[in-house]
């Protein structure tokens, strides 16, 4: 039987959608849940998601660590050139290797996804969208992650150029009135300060002044505010919170682009990467680098330390970035502390690039053979706003859900878009299994606050038209009566009203956190689609046996059912006890004082001297 002939769809534009002929959707992400009535009575069909197959997923990763790797040492030289410096390779990693790797990994995910779906169907067109105003070029790291790989428009861009430039998939051009924002929305909002607000700007004004020769930069530690500050005065420095900065906003010069990452191709894709990175690469490490650097020379900051100690302000934060590339050179030391699952998921590229940046690097209690640089201090985070007060009535049952943008943006052992689907079937299935009094009275699920996260201004979304899960609306469509909470206020004022928690995806650190807190929780994913590594799998198989951990909704409800009555004594068993105590401390190991930890870390690197594990 011949294959019927379709229309290519790549994203959810619908003005580059045909609704009189047979189509095909390159993915789910095309068929927003709220926009049903549009899509489901077309003769469609959706292309598979290449890595569902979990094997082709890790050999694809170990490839795509080995292509950056190469990348990024063309890359470097191509910038040095460029500018006028000879900066080193750890200098370039760390100032533009979240983005390159970002890039890599998006550009090949659409690069399968549109080769799969040329190689598997009789494709004869595509739409391509031409005319939008504005630049897809993204500004700095924090543009291209909250704004622009995220959008269906820039990620139209890059299908559209995959197509036309590596496929023989005919092409029809149509003018949109589309707009596209060129620079971040954060340049042009504004909040009112509050009192307490005005009077710590007038502080730290203050503070600025003394920190001109301060040794310790610390910024976005994951400590609290109140121990950041206690831990300046233990360096005998002038307590401040460093904020984050805007980096420089600066206009696409095409002259600038005319050239090629200098990368000897070994396939068509890699051919393809090497074209588009001049023409992607954030313009503040292209036309702007010389204010960037001038930037970076005028801060606040201390003019030259001797050590860097933060937690996640090298991912997405240019002039952090910059500042320490700079600093680093020059022989400050890097110390980094844990976030996210790390020392948890079977493979993340987010951890192994924040260990090879890092001189010394924090985790909250694991460690692993053969890594020099680990050092397990424990929890940075704060965990004592979950406890709430003692003898609280507390008849909750608090579902946590968690979910990532609709389209890739970088690899670990978990990522897929079908993978999020049934995340949230698997959830919604839970709530169904429950007694009609728990689901009723108690359950109240909080949602994952997706536009906050990947916002630039931490907007809510608040037309559907924008937000591609609508989770919200498949938990109504099932249940019209679950309480919902849109994920918007503190996490722990829902926490300390909670009997229990149900903590539902692999790569986050709430389940951690509540446990470092000894809140009872219970957590629930599939292990098939997302798999911790090899090192973690027997602590999850006794939190399984005990009933924390669960792969199936229908294990959960179960349990759930077993103990509500009375979680507390579940949770206090002797067999509970002793299996959540193994497991915090590789994961979660709160110290006695974590300042202690922290200090006495930092002052064993600052000294050169040879890190130890005594702080357990």
């Amino acid at each position: 039987m011949t294959e019927t002939p379709r229309v290519l769809i790549t994203t959810a534009l619908e003005e580059s959608w045909i609704f009189d002929a047979p189509v095909l959707f390159l993915g789910e992400w095309c068929r927003m849940y709220s926009r049903q009535h549009v899509w489901k009575n077309l003769d469609a069909k959706v292309v598979s998601f290449h890595w569902n197959d979990r094997i082709k997923l890790e050999n694809d990763y170990e490839y795509l660590c080995e292509l950056y790797e190469r990348v990024l040492r063309h890359l470097a030289n191509n910038l040095n050139e460029i500018h006028g410096v000879d900066h080193s390779l750890r200098y370039w990693r760390i100032l533009v290797g979240p983005w390159l790797a970002y890039f890599i990994h998006i550009l090949f995910e659409r690069w399968e996804s549109i080769h799969r779906a040329v190689n598997s169907y009789a494709v004869t067109e595509t739409t391509i969208l031409t005319g939008q105003k504005g630049s897809i070029t993204p500004n700095s790291m924090e543009h291209f992650f909250s704004e622009l790989m995220v959008s269906h428009e820039w990620n139209h861009a890059i299908y559209a150029f995959i197509i036309e430039n590596f496929t023989a998939v005919q092409c029809v051009k149509k003018v949109t009135q589309g707009h596209f924002e060129s620079v971040q929305r954060a340049n042009s909002d504004r909040k009112e300060f509050s009192l307490k607000r005005k009077i710590f700007a007038a502080y730290s004004i203050l503070a600025e002044y003394f920190a001109k020769n301060e040794e310790f930069f610390l910024i976005a530690t994951y400590l609290s505010g109140f121990d950041e500050l206690k831990l300046h005065l233990r360096f005998n420095q002038a307590p401040h919170l460093w904020a984050t900065i805007p980096p420089v906003v600066c206009d696409v010069d095409l002259k600038k682009r005319n050239w090629v990452c200098d990368l000897p191709e070994k396939s068509a894709f890699e051919k393809c990467l090497a074209t588009l990175i001049p023409m992607q690469i954030p313009t503040t490490y292209l036309e702007g680098y010389q204010r960037l650097t001038e930037q970076t020379l005028s801060l606040p900051w201390p003019k030259s330390p001797h050590l860097i100690f933060t937690s996640n302000a090298l991912w997405q934060d240019t002039v952090s970035m910059a500042y320490s590339a700079c600093h680093i050179e020059k022989g400050a030391k890097l110390v980094y502390g844990q976030h996210g699952g790390f020392g948890l998921l079977k493979f993340q590229w987010a951890e192994k690039h924040e260990r090879k940046i890092a001189d010394c690097f924090l985790t909250w209690g694991w460690t692993e053979e053969g890594s020099s640089n680990l050092l397990p201090v424990g929890i940075l985070k704060q965990v004592n706003k979950y406890k709430g007060k003692k003898g609280a009535k507390k008849n909750r049952l608090l579902l946590v859900r968690g979910l990532w943008p609709p389209y890739i943006f970088r690899l670990d052992s978990g990522v897929g878009l079908p993978q999020l689907l049934a995340d949230i079937d698997r959830c919604i299935e839970f709530a169904g299994l429950l007694p009609n009094n728990i689901r009723n009275n108690s359950l109240i699920v909080r949602l994952y606050p997706l536009a906050k996260a990947f916002s630039s201004v931490g907007r809510k979304v608040d037309r559907s038209s924008e937000d591609y899960f609508s989770e919200d609306m498949r938990w109504r469509n099932c249940m019209p009566k679950v309480q919902l909470n849109d994920g918007l206020d503190q996490i722990a004022k829902l926490v300390v009203q909670s009997r229990l928690v149900i903590y539902t995806y692999n790569g986050g650190t709430g389940y951690l956190e509540f446990m470092a807190a000894n809140v009872p929780v219970i957590v629930f994913w599939d292990m098939k689609t997302s798999p911790v590594r090899d090192s973690a799998v027997p602590y999850f198989e006794e939190l399984k046996r005990v009933g924390i951990f669960h792969e199936t909704s229908e294990s959960a409800a179960a349990h759930v059912n077993k103990i509500w009555n009375d979680v507390e004594r579940w949770w206090n068993s002797t067999e509970v006890k002793e299996v959540l105590m193994r497991f915090k401390a590789n994961y979660c190991y709160q110290p006695d004082n974590i300042l202690d930890c922290v200090e006495a870390a930092l002052r064993d690197v600052i000294s050169e001297s040879k890190p130890t594990n005594d702080f357990k």
